[in-house]
């Protein structure tokens, strides 16, 4: 049993680790129970009301350089899962959870993740065959490449493979791969426009909106 003297940080087993300037997670909340498990959080990360639950052994956390992560939850249960954050992602709100043993929920750099999006590795139960008896949807990782955004409501599966540059539109419910430089939206998600990007800026290119005048934008 671990003590770290702060309400928000409870620590249960043998041989955790938990890296972490105090300023950072002030807001945000710890609780593992388990062996051998490793939470790292850069220094310049910011950390909003995000909670961090670890059920089990060999579970690694790592939140990079100067991202920003305003709430929700990273979970990971059962063993041996991993959730990564690339540097200066912004995560709005987001459910990331690591269901079956080592299932990995990977982030890039660059990313925006909005409002109420979740990501899940399995089902959180099983489906069988009825006349094997064999299951039938095992976990399976999350993969997210460098400068993607990730829309409000968004529903990520096992599976899901978001390549770099793409978007992922509005409570999409994704299971599969998404190309580089690609739109997918709808349920269940279609790839519905290609050789696209994205910005987090707002810009009129000139006579786009009558309204603006471009020159003091």
């Amino acid at each position: 049993m671990q003590n770290h003297g702060s309400d928000n940080i409870k620590i249960c087993g043998d041989r955790n680790l938990f890296e972490c300037e105090d300023s950072v997670f002030s807001q945000a909340g710890l609780d593992i129970i388990g062996n051998d498990n490793i939470v790292k959080i850069h220094p310049s990360a910011k950390l909003g009301a995000v909670n961090i639950v670890l059920r089990g052994d060999h579970h690694r956390v790592f939140v990079g350089r100067d991202v920003q992560m305003q709430s929700g939850l990273l979970r990971l249960i059962h063993g041996g899962g991993l959730i990564a954050i690339g540097a200066r992602t912004v995560i709005v709100n987001a459910d990331l959870i690591s269901f079956e043993v080592g299932t990995k929920i990977v982030i890039g750099e660059d990313c925006l993740v909005s409002y109420g999006v979740q990501a899940w590795t399995g089902d959180a139960h099983s489906l069988v065959d009825a006349t094997t008896g064999k299951r039938l949807n095992y976990g399976r990782d999350i993969t997210i490449a460098n400068n993607v955004w990730i829309g409000y409501q968004a529903l990520l599966l096992k599976g899901s493979a978001v390549g770099r540059g793409s978007v992922v539109g509005a409570r999409a419910v994704l299971n599969k791969e998404v190309p580089p430089q690609s739109l997918a939206a709808g349920n269940p998600a279609k790839i519905i426009k290609d050789n696209v990007t994205w910005s987090p800026d707002v810009f009129y290119e000139k006579d786009a909106n009558p309204l603006v005048d471009v020159g003091d934008v």
